[in-house]
């Protein structure tokens, strides 16, 4: 049922070039033994985030095999992607700034539009390799993309939304100044900043609030509960809120997907 939501068929001819090199012998190989020889396939190797499995698949579909842009890749990022030696990880300092037409997005999925960033942000570390079940893997920009195809379960957009919110640089963590295409994602309420109710814990878990959901309709799966920390909270207790709400997603993912 799921296999649909993330790769189309460029995707999956990308996919195929890269895994079975001697099907297609046209494809240019970063690693001899194609994506099976990445030792390091997550470490970030350029300024701007990336990876060398985005490297991977770059040189793939870009050049041929046997060009001398092949070659040339080849030469510089083999023995760093390929080799044995673990990369020195590169401090990313590229500002993203080029951002892709929404409007030719077409909604091919049955589920409602799906945002990474919670506030309608794009996201600005679009690197960044995220893996969620049911879905597989794939990076922030290709999370949001599907996103807007209404290819992400409707369930499991809430769940993406909390976890990628620090990851894929949304609100407090953007590079890119909070980029948005139009008005109308952005809150309408008094409380105009952009950050999600999460890291502005006044908002929500204040002392006249805590425990009183009335007319918060709008709520979470997460939200609500009088046991959560006030604007006050230490470190450890935001921490614990966190694991509690990632063991809480995995649960629910889990009995949602076997009770369907």
């Amino acid at each position: 049922m799921f296999r649909q939501l993330i790769i189309n068929s460029q995707a999956l001819f990308v996919l195929a070039a890269v895994l079975c090199p001697r099907q297609v012998g046209a494809v240019c190989l970063l690693c001899e033994d194609g994506v099976d020889g990445l030792k390091y396939p997550f470490a970030v190797i350029k300024s701007d985030g990336t990876s060398c499995t985005k490297l991977a698949v770059s040189v793939a579909v870009d050049y041929e095999e046997g060009s001398s842009q092949c070659t040339k890749q080849i030469q510089a990022w083999r023995e760093i992607c390929c080799g044995d030696k673990q990369p020195i990880d590169v401090d990313i300092t590229d500002v993203f700034d080029e951002y892709p037409d929404i409007d030719s997005i077409q909604q091919v999925g049955p589920y409602e539009k799906c945002n990474v960033c919670r506030d309608g942000d794009y996201p600005s570390t679009t690197s960044m390799v995220l893996t969620m079940l049911y879905i597989g893997s794939g990076s922030c920009a290709q999370y949001w993309k599907v996103g807007q195809q209404g290819l992400i379960p409707d369930h499991l957009c809430d769940p993406l939304q909390y976890f990628a919110y620090e990851p894929c640089g949304c609100g407090e963590f953007s590079t890119n100044g909070n980029y948005h295409w139009s008005e109308d994602s952005e809150d309408e309420s008094s409380n105009d900043d952009k950050t999600p109710w999460w890291s502005n814990a006044d908002s929500l878990f204040g002392d006249d609030q805590v425990g009183n959901t009335e007319g918060n309709t709008d709520g979470d799966w997460w939200s609500g509960a009088d046991s959560f920390p006030s604007s006050s909270a230490s470190y450890a207790s935001r921490t614990w809120l966190y694991a509690s709400a990632h063991i809480v997603c995995l649960f629910i993912i889990s009995t949602g997907f076997f009770a369907s």
